[in-house]
């Protein structure tokens, strides 16, 4: 099985070609918001739990003055229309939804161009960097779920609009809520001035139960269809990425942290997959392996591990960072190899819930006319997880540039993604390592 995919609609260089000119425009983000007495306009594209909860913690949880709801779009149109007319009926002068609930491939341009100020993201990774490539295209802060893809593609991607968006003065912050935590921001601290030492390697992991399937809802498996994978997109690698991915992406992020945002060079890894939903195992229809277990190389030539995966297993889950000096969990502080403790730096953040105040510092960066741009890390910390996938699934040792530079792209054609139609998806061969092709440029 080869990793490429072809024929679909979008296209970096068009998104390239737009962004030169739409550049030299004035951007929303160029103006400031006064402290309360402007309102910030916000829509949701993705009214899963995730969409709809992220929504709540941005305009309400959040507490922050003169945020409104303003548009909301799904695949689905019943279910933007769904959660549109619930927020409408129960969050008062909080949402001002109107007839702005939009579905369809394209609901996400209709909800951009509503009139919004910013975006709020939590669709499937898959289609992420085009949503937030398009907000940003047209002028609009953003706050997008993590991963931000799943291929080189929609790295590639999201690496042009994190350029664009630092041109235009534009907000992106992401959901990786550990970097608006006191505890990991006051650790990180002392690793970064040194505590530590110099880095010699690091353990990251996020292993537990099962996931999640939608049994009974829009179409049988047995079909394939469009809309059944968009239901059980967990399941399937151009809507997931795969469990390390679309979930393992929290914990190496806190390693790409340590390191100063300094990605790594390269990947070896290796992976299984346990069949059928006995035991533990993946759905017959599933493509995802169980578990991967990967070795990365960064330029100081530290070797940190990896383990990620879902099944009947042992859980663990965490980070362990390991230099010259001593030891830290990336929480408490740095323990020194004479077993002395350094305890973390004092941070004061607004809200205890990283998930609430990672919303609080993009809302005020807007305010404030002092923009966030988190892009370009979060999509090379998604791309840490998408190049141990394809090490995993090859039995190769992967190096960054090279998959970075192969552009490949995991999403259909685009007659298959006709909402309408509903046509049935092929579902890709398992991987089998010494088979499966790493993709080139």
């Amino acid at each position: 099985m080869d990793s490429k995919a072809t024929g679909a609609e979008f296209g970096r260089r068009d998104f390239v070609k737009g962004a030169t000119v739409a550049a030299l425009a004035a951007g929303i983000g160029t103006r400031a918001f006064a402290q309360g007495t402007d309102t910030l306009k916000v829509g949701l594209v993705g009214c899963g739990g995730r969409g709809t909860g992220a929504l709540d913690q941005h305009v309400r949880a959040s507490g922050q003055p003169g945020m409104v709801a303003w548009a909301v779009g799904d695949v689905f149109l019943d279910k933007a229309k769904g959660f549109g007319d619930n927020i409408t009926k129960n969050w008062g002068d909080k949402a001002k939804i109107g007839d702005r609930m939009f579905g369809g491939w394209d609901a996400y341009k209709q909800v951009i161009d509503s009139g919004i100020d910013v975006l709020v993201t939590a669709t499937p990774p898959g289609v992420r960097p085009y949503i937030c490539a398009y907000a940003i295209e047209k002028g609009k802060h953003v706050f997008a779920e993590k991963p931000v893809a799943v291929d080189a593609h929609g790295v590639n991607l999201m690496l042009e609009a994190a350029k664009m968006a630092d041109e235009k003065k534009l907000s992106f912050v992401t959901g990786t809520q550990r970097r608006y935590q006191a505890n990991y921001q006051g650790t990180m601290k002392l690793i970064h001035d040194g505590a530590l030492g110099d880095i010699q390697t690091g353990y990251v992991g996020w292993r537990g139960g099962g996931i999640w399937e939608r049994l009974g809802k829009r179409k049988s498996p047995d079909s394939l269809a469009l809309s059944w994978q968009l239901d059980n997109w967990y399941h399937f690698n151009w809507l997931c990425g795969d469990q390390i991915v679309e979930q393992h992406v929290h914990n190496l992020d806190v390693l790409m942290w340590a390191f100063k945002d300094v990605h790594p060079t390269s990947c070896y890894a290796i992976g299984y997959r346990v069949d059928g939903n006995n035991g533990g195992g993946r759905p017959t229809y599933s493509h995802m392996y169980s578990g991967i277990s990967a070795e990365f190389t960064f330029p100081n030539g530290a070797k940190c591990m990896s383990w990620s995966g879902h099944g009947n297993i042992d859980g663990y889950g965490g980070e362990q960072i390991i230099g010259t000096k001593g030891r830290s969990n990336c929480t408490d502080g740095v323990t020194l190899l004479d077993g002395k403790k350094v305890e973390r730096a004092d941070v004061k953040l607004e809200h205890g819930d990283g998930y609430v105040q990672e919303h609080i510092s993009l809302i005020k960066s807007i305010r404030e006319g002092k923009p966030i741009n988190e892009a370009k890390r979060i999509a090379e910390s998604t791309f840490m997880a998408v190049m141990a996938r394809e090490a995993a699934y090859s039995g190769k040792r992967v190096a960054w540039d090279a998959l970075l530079k192969s552009d490949f792209s995991l999403l259909p054609p685009a007659e298959l993604l006709d909402v309408a139609k509903d046509p049935d998806i092929p579902n890709p061969d398992v991987a089998i390592p010494g088979r499966y092709k790493l993709p080139t440029a």
